[in-house]
């Protein structure tokens, strides 16, 4: 027996070594479980996966996913399933399991991926709860280890996963417990950082949803991570059919109309992608072939998301925070059409009382305005970073990300208005950090008025 265990070990290690791989190396295919006998149009696949390769899956044993993830870098040719740890590597005797243990449905709706070489399982659930745990492989002893990180959500699954150079980026999702019978939606998500494996608030506003019509965009269950974007089918508010592309270094949305996007996604046999292009099956067609490097530069930007600072205390009031924030949509959508008749209205009388109000203002007022102003004096010329404009107009200590997004939103309206109505120019100026485009940063101009009055 420790004989049999010993060889088995040592052809691990031997068929299952590990290098230095980048996104651009790596060629996936997503392949349906349920249609490994029937699949058309496998002669689209024979550049990267041979007919042997594909049809053998059927021999693999499979529990709980929908799909055969098939990986393919210079390590070699893997085949991975969710809710299983098998980890199958190609070799001439066929598929050969780098895994040597006997443990399953723990990382049931997995994302898999490689980085630096080494084979990683983000999410989903398993063992009664949902997770957003990070396994790493050791092809080594042939086993999974949790990989720590900092700040995680707890039993947080999210329902789109995305991997990029930087971070993973989660979307949408549910914190359910069944021990505690618990559950909860989560309408925004989260980003885990590569660089210190720390677990950051991903806010979309109320940009996307799954559900709401309150959001501008509503999208599918259906989706694609290629190397730079996310990619979504759905429709907008207008309504158009299309592509919502998520761009994963600057954190853009950009929208592209097309007809077909909902159909292309829906439930495809099988999935082909290098970089980020895709080769997605069609019924009775030919496969789509899908460059979303071009449509992304033709597509219409429609908004950004943006990465927030989070606390493991905080995790718990976001959950409880977008229970209330769900229960107000539904009431906003009472009065949409009382709202929408008088905003121009309303627009109309804010700008003109806005003036006279600045010019009316009680002198107690204006010395307040005076010292808000004033906070910014010992910064003139110099950039921020948003924990630096939180602490300067003293509401870091606010838990709630949103809550203090808003507030440093409205201090900041009424800081530039007060600068525009004495010197006619904004005195802070939101940008995106050059250096790293997921990040917003804050120019502090060279005229601070030194007086309002």
């Amino acid at each position: 027996m420790f004989l049999l265990r010993a060889i088995t070990l040592i052809a691990a290690l031997f068929f299952c070594g590990t290098s230095a791989i980048t996104f651009a190396d790596q060629i996936k295919l997503s392949i349906s479980i349920r249609d490994l006998g029937t699949i058309r149009n496998l002669d689209y696949l024979e550049a990267h996966f041979s007919k042997e390769q594909i049809q053998s899956l059927k021999n693999l044993p499979v529990q709980g996913g929908k799909d055969f993830q098939l990986i393919k870098n210079d390590q070699g040719t893997f085949a991975l399933t969710p809710c299983l740890f098998n980890v199958y590597q190609w070799t001439s005797e066929g598929w050969n399991n780098c895994y040597l243990y006997d443990n399953s449905g723990y990382n049931c709706g997995a994302k898999f991926f490689f980085r630096n070489g080494q084979l990683f399982s983000l999410g989903t659930y398993g063992f009664w709860r949902n997770h957003s745990d990070l396994l790493s492989f050791d092809s080594a002893t042939g086993s999974w280890s949790l990989f720590p990180t900092q700040n995680q959500p707890i039993d947080y699954g999210a329902a789109y996963t995305g991997v990029g150079e930087k971070g993973a980026f989660l979307f949408f999702g549910v914190k359910q417990n069944y021990r505690f019978d618990n559950h909860q939606d989560f309408e925004q998500g989260y980003f885990l950082n590569f660089e210190d494996f720390s677990w950051q608030y991903l806010s979309f506003g109320n940009l996307i949803s799954t559900s709401s019509s309150l959001a501008d965009f509503v999208i599918h269950e259906n989706y694609l991570d290629t190397k730079d974007f996310m990619v979504f089918s759905g429709f907008s508010s207008d309504p158009q059919i299309g592509f919502l592309i998520f761009e994963k270094n600057t954190l853009e949305f950009r929208f592209i109309k097309m007809e077909r996007a909902i159909e292309i996604l829906n439930n495809p046999s099988w999935i082909l992608q290098q970089a980020n292009q895709a080769t997605i099956s069609a019924v009775r067609d030919n496969p789509f072939v899908l460059n979303f490097d071009d449509l992304y530069q033709k597509a219409e930007y429609v908004g950004e998301a943006e990465v927030l600072p989070i606390s493991a205390r905080e995790i718990e009031e976001l959950q409880n925070d977008y229970i209330l924030i769900s229960l107000g949509m539904l009431i906003a959508t009472g009065v949409i059409v009382f709202w929408v008749l008088r905003k121009e209205i309303l627009k109309v009388k804010h700008l003109e009382s806005q003036k006279e109000s600045i010019e009316t203002k009680p002198q107690s007022q204006k010395n307040s305005d005076q010292k808000l102003i004033e906070l910014f004096e010992p910064f003139q010329g110099k950039v921020l970073t948003v924990e630096q404009i939180d602490q300067i107009l003293l509401i870091n200590d606010i838990p709630n990300p949103d809550h203090k997004k808003v507030k440093r939103s409205r201090l900041i309206k009424e800081v530039n208005q007060l600068s525009e109505s004495h010197s006619g120019e904004a005195l802070i100026v939101r940008k995106r950090n050059p250096e790293d485009k997921r990040f917003i940063i804050y120019e502090i101009q060279n005229k601070v008025p030194t007086s309002l009055n």
